[in-house]
């Protein structure tokens, strides 16, 4: 089942793109920095995640998952948010 919910999750993050990826983008260059990642793209933080010592390759995976999903709901948050600006 967890695997299933990880492959669905990065389904959708690979299928971002147009307007959803660059909300998500804009958000994430808002948070990364509160969540410890300072000034990186989603890419670089991921590839930070599986690079990250201690930790096994499950804790990676889910870590990886969460920022997975942490970008695209503060993407769609944030395409929310400008929609309502505009009215």
């Amino acid at each position: 089942m967890q695997r299933d919910y990880e492959s669905y999750v990065r389904g959708e993050f690979n299928a971002l793109a147009g307007e959803s990826k660059g909300n998500a983008d804009m958000a994430w260059s808002k948070v990364s920095t509160p969540l410890g990642f300072g000034d990186v793209s989603i890419a670089e933080a991921l590839d930070m995640v599986k690079a990250e010592e201690g930790l096994t390759d499950k804790e990676r995976q889910v870590k990886a998952t969460q920022l997975m999903l942490t970008y695209i709901d503060q993407g769609k948050r944030y395409g929310k948010f400008e929609k309502q600006l505009v009215k």
